[in-house]
């Protein structure tokens, strides 16, 4: 099988770094690139397309990249590449394959290929330098600032993780024995997501929220009851995001009896 991909995106250098990244997979096939989103839109420019990586931003151009995606029509399968959060957000109310943030690691890239050809979850070699959360498979290591400006690295299981919250460029993530950890560092929500949580355990429900799917104790309207332990029949409340109303409730449709 092979795919033929085209590229949208006005920066050189981004360009230069997908094209890398298709390269090194075989059954990618490189056929178009676009500099100028205008020229995307011309009769027969994307004839015999099969996937679009395209910017969002694009600032230059009268349009950007979530306008193109409603000219297109669903025609094409699209991976959504940015490095603005706040145009990440968006990105969830349309039907697009995935979004990667920039810079996009090799890791990320190939499971949103894979992702959007529904082909078996990728393996990693210790070559390709995959993060902490790939190598132990269950759980983290996190950057922790301690006393007199140093830094200690904390292992953290995932089945620990009941919920994370975003605090600005940082996170905030609350354990099931109620503490809360708060990494070191500029650490943005939807990077952390992509990066480094398994996506089997965790989903976001709202732009400023994680959660664990292990933790969820009921769905009520516009929030999400989060079990806390260790006591019993108490909850944190999650609100939920209007843009990510459709995936949880398709996570829940997967898994009610």
């Amino acid at each position: 099988m092979t795919l033929s991909v085209a590229i949208i995106d006005d920066e050189q250098h981004a360009i230069d770094s997908v094209v890398r990244l298709i390269e090194g997979l075989p059954y990618l096939h490189l056929k178009q690139i676009f500099k100028d989103p205008l020229l995307a839109l011309q009769d027969g420019s994307l004839d015999g397309i099969d996937l679009i990586f395209l910017d969002i931003r694009m600032p230059a151009f009268p349009y950007d990249g979530y306008d193109l995606i409603d000219m297109f029509g669903g025609r094409f399968k699209i991976i959504v590449m940015t490095a603005h959060e706040e145009y990440a957000l968006k990105g969830y109310e349309y039907d697009i394959v995935t979004l990667l943030h920039k810079p996009i690691t090799p890791k990320r890239f190939i499971r949103a290929v894979h992702k959007a050809y529904q082909l078996p979850e990728p393996s990693f070699q210790p070559d390709d330098r995959p993060s902490a959360a790939t190598q132990l498979k269950d759980s983290i290591f996190l950057k922790i600032a301690a006393t007199g400006g140093n830094y200690s690295f904390r292992q953290i299981k995932f089945s620990d993780i009941r919920f994370i919250r975003s605090q600005s460029q940082a996170i905030e993530i609350y354990l099931k024995d109620s503490s809360k950890i708060v990494p070191a560092g500029d650490l943005p929500l939807t990077k952390f997501y992509e990066d480094e949580l398994p996506q089997d355990i965790f989903i976001r429900v709202h732009k400023s929220y994680i959660v664990s799917k292990l933790y969820i104790y009921e769905v009520a309207g516009n929030e999400i009851l989060i079990n806390r332990y260790p006591l019993e029949k108490d909850y944190d409340k999650i609100p939920i995001g209007d843009t990510h109303r459709e995936n949880l409730m398709a996570f829940i449709k997967n898994n009610r009896s």
